[in-house]
């Protein structure tokens, strides 16, 4: 993966990344039976 411009995860914990030039997008889908603990998730955004 080169040139990353974003990252980004869905609510199944499916890894979405996009490249900067090129236009392609990857998806990256957990294998069955991962463990939830070791999948990337969403952020946390604090408001005021």
């Amino acid at each position: 993966m080169m040139r990353t411009h974003q990252v980004d995860v869905d609510q199944d914990g499916n890894l979405y990344v996009a490249s900067w030039e090129g236009g392609w997008l990857s998806k990256f889908v957990p294998k069955p039976g991962a463990d939830p603990i070791k999948l990337v998730g969403r952020g946390l955004v604090l408001t005021n």
